[in-house]
């Protein structure tokens, strides 16, 4: 058996009126937009004989023009809805979703049907898809279980967290929130090759030494930088070697430290 499923991929304010039933989807052959007939959804005569004997129903059944897709409603029970390709109604429902300009069959399709809800995944792509997202995860707890509660801190400031005004039980709960819930936004945040320099950047942010409004990071009411790409990029130039010294200063002085130059 050939298994075939149409997920939910998103909400949207587009999807046709009465589409919706509470968590019942109903759909039906689409209309054509040049013709506002039936569309047709089989490649050629042939392919829709084929149907036809394989569904029992008599030649022409499956016409356009056939009264038979009025009594024809597919209904799709909560965000997900398993078909077997093997079966001869469930290929036919297939065709129909395939035809329907709210189901993609595949992520590039996204593009081209940008108002697309549902998606439709080969069994085996949903099974990849479940491996993979728990090799992430099991990636994801292998680097937390092995960091400090001050890799923890850094973490939450990259996430514009101020770490000062939580305690040590609620850091952990947070980033295990992360590793949990968004495992790959915490990996792209912990492999960051620049993450200690955003570490320093929310560090400067967070105790006011620089102030960020909206994209813009301003020093002594000055702007500096116009993105947090541009603040790394600046934080890296070693022409500014002397204004970063000058931050570490400050920061260290609020924070009670010192700071040598290097």
């Amino acid at each position: 058996m050939a298994t075939i499923t149409l997920k939910k991929i998103r909400t949207s304010a587009f999807a046709p009126k009465g589409a919706y039933n509470g968590t019942t989807t109903n759909f039906c052959i689409p209309l054509s937009e040049r013709t506002g007939m039936l569309k047709n959804i089989f490649s050629s005569d042939e392919e829709r004989k084929k149907f036809e004997n394989a569904l029992g129903l008599p030649e022409g059944e499956l016409l356009t023009t056939s009264a038979y897709y009025k009594e024809l409603n597919v209904v799709m029970k909560g965000d997900t809805m398993i078909l077997d390709s093997d079966n001869p109604m469930d290929e036919l429902t297939l065709k129909i979703f395939e035809h329907d300009n709210l189901v993609v069959t595949s992520e590039k399709d996204k593009f081209s049907k940008p108002n697309a809800i549902y998606m439709l995944v080969k069994g085996e792509e949903v099974s990849k898809n479940k491996v993979s997202r728990r090799a992430i995860k099991a990636e994801a707890y292998s680097i937390f279980t092995k960091m400090s509660i001050e890799d923890m801190k850094n973490a939450l400031l990259i996430y514009g967290k101020n770490p000062k005004t939580l305690n040590e039980i609620k850091i952990k709960e947070l980033i295990g929130d992360e590793v949990e819930d968004r495992p790959e936004r915490f990996l792209t945040v912990v492999n960051d090759k620049d993450f200690a320099i955003k570490v320093f950047v929310n560090d400067l942010i967070q105790e006011n030494v620089i102030i960020k409004s909206g994209s813009v990071f301003m020093f002594d009411s000055e702007p500096i930088a116009h993105s947090t790409v541009d603040m790394v990029n600046f934080i890296k130039d070693k022409k500014n070697s002397q204004m970063v010294l000058t931050y570490k200063k400050i920061l260290a002085d609020k924070k009670g430290i010192v700071v040598t130059e290097e």
